[in-house]
């Protein structure tokens, strides 16, 4: 039996929502001392600081950072967990982006 659209749109509703909830706990706890030592631990693989502090950078808003992250944990397997992602976006606003949560 095939879906409904209308089953499929409310799944993919609750799902974003579920995912940007997720966004906006990792706001609130972070710590940014944490979020230093795992971007010398796991990050500074890849890039250095001015990949952070570059005026051309893709990063628009806390959301995309959080995103960024993620995607990076991913791509990598870092082995992050949420906690740390939260940590690292903490490190990484309250240092280069300054972005309102």
């Amino acid at each position: 039996m095939k879906p409904s659209l209308f089953a499929v749109l409310v799944s993919s509703l609750l799902l974003a929502g579920h995912a940007m909830a997720d966004t906006k706990a990792a706001d609130t706890k972070g710590d940014p001392k944490i979020g230093k030592m795992l971007v010398s631990q796991k990050c500074s693989r890849c890039h250095d600081d001015s990949v952070y502090s570059r005026p051309d950078h893709m990063i628009k808003s806390y959301d995309a950072l959080v995103s960024r992250i993620r995607a990076c944990n991913t791509n990598t397997n870092a082995g992050l967990f949420p906690d740390d992602e939260a940590h690292i976006a903490a490190y990484l606003n309250l240092t280069y982006y300054h972005f309102k949560k």
